[in-house]
């Protein structure tokens, strides 16, 4: 187990139904940076990965949408469409990353998803008497937990997830 894990486990009589989900960060933007523009501020645009999808926002007003190429203590460069675009720290207001929720957001569907499957596994179990038509024993919370949950986890990834978060502002 590392840190950020979470178990969730529900004890049934014979039946026992154990959930561990991990979820990390991709990256971790150190905590207190508001990316103001200091040495920590410009560290933090430095270590972004080549590639990864930023909006740079200029002091003329204009924003410019590409990817990370590489950064300097005077100069970001990123890749477009039309070529490389170098451009000064000057010209720079603020730097943007594109990140997504869309994990949380599933993890969040799964967890209502499994606990409205054990619920109503449970309430289908519970009316198992003679007179019953079908009788599934323990089976109804087996079965609906995990299904609900998957429904639940496809709904929660298919929300609309997308932002920006500042890592660097002037």
């Amino acid at each position: 187990m590392r840190e950020g894990d979470l178990i969730l486990s529900t004890r049934g009589g014979e039946n026992e139904i154990l959930l561990l989900v991990s979820f990390e960060r991709r990256r971790r933007i150190p905590a207190g940076d508001s990316g103001r523009c200091t040495k920590r501020g410009l560290a933090t645009v430095q270590a972004l990965a080549p590639g990864e999808q930023i909006k740079v926002a200029l002091q003329n007003g204009g924003t410019i949408h590409g990817k990370f190429q590489s950064a300097s203590e005077t100069d970001l460069v990123i890749a477009r469409a039309a070529g490389q675009k170098p451009l000064t720290r000057e010209n720079v207001r603020s730097v943007s990353i594109k990140h997504s929720h869309r994990g949380l957001h599933a993890l969040i569907g799964a967890a209502i998803g499994a606990g409205a499957g054990l619920g109503l596994g449970a309430s289908i179990d519970n009316d198992c008497t003679k007179t019953s038509f079908v009788c599934t024993g323990n089976r109804g919370k087996a079965i609906l937990t995990p299904a609900f949950a998957l429904i639940g986890a496809g709904i929660g990834a298919a929300l609309p997830s997308a932002g920006w978060q500042h890592v660097y502002v002037k």
